[in-house]
């Protein structure tokens, strides 16, 4: 039986200390699956759980048929989870989807497509801005947290970069490069228009899972192959069923 480090602890159903199993990694955070067992007065409890937010300060535990529990992670905070084992699930287990925007421009073969590398609904957003400085430079790009900064190459006031020009710059600078990939229209030969602030979105979370977990919807029933989160694919597969013989 494994136990985190430092001393934290997971507490279930009656406020009787909880044994961990397992926690990956071993120091949960936002996001991170955890699992324990319980042996209260209630009975015994498995629970698997995703840490989803703060909630108290310590002390009181939520009800583990409902699937629910608080875990100590240690320097005073707690960590509510929710999502049990198995069950009713509240809809059917879903891949995650990377968020994404298409800048247009007014000339041909001039459109760019930014995806998100993490999937997921990210928080916040990554954004780009295509950048008219109005006086004569070479294109330049600069990243700040997600937010992605492509000043235009310019002559004299007329914008010179193509869509393959931003698309070049934007891959070969590394902390765009880790955020995003890029896809031009066509020949990607068409100049850019400057344009504002674009977030991109449509990004889905994953639903996180543990390996052999079942959950039913709908009347159909699922199983998670493997560990996942909220930014993972392929963790789900819908379970086929026959009639008993």
């Amino acid at each position: 039986m494994k136990i985190p480090a430092q001393g934290r602890t997971l507490m279930l159903g009656d406020s009787t200390s909880g044994d961990v199993i397992e926690t990956a990694p071993s120091n949960p955070m936002l996001g991170d699956v955890v699992e324990a067992i319980n042996i209260g007065t209630a009975g015994l409890y498995r629970i698997v759980g995703v840490i989803n937010g703060s909630d108290q300060a310590g002390g009181l535990v939520l009800n583990p048929g409902e699937g629910a529990v608080i875990a100590y992670i240690g320097n005073g905070a707690w960590w509510s989870a929710s999502k049990p084992t198995g069950g009713i699930a509240g809809a059917a287990p879903v891949d995650a989807v990377a968020s994404a925007a298409t800048l247009d421009s007014a000339a041909p073969n001039s459109d760019l497509t930014f995806t998100a590398k993490t999937k997921g609904d990210l928080v916040p957003p990554i954004t780009v801005t295509l950048h008219n400085s109005g006086v004569t430079q070479v294109i330049t790009c600069t990243v700040v947290g997600r937010d992605i900064l492509v000043g235009l190459a310019n002559t004299d006031g007329t914008i010179t970069s193509t869509a393959a020009n931003v698309k070049t710059k934007v891959d070969a600078t590394a902390a765009a490069a880790a955020l995003v990939t890029v896809a031009v229209e066509g020949s990607g030969a068409g100049t850019v228009d400057a344009i504002t602030e674009t977030p991109l979105d449509g990004g889905v979370d994953g639903t996180p899972a543990v390996a052999g977990q079942i959950v039913t919807f709908g009347g159909e029933a699922y199983i998670a192959l493997t560990n996942g989160g909220s930014s993972d694919t392929g963790v789900w597969k819908k379970i086929t069923t026959g009639a008993l013989s």
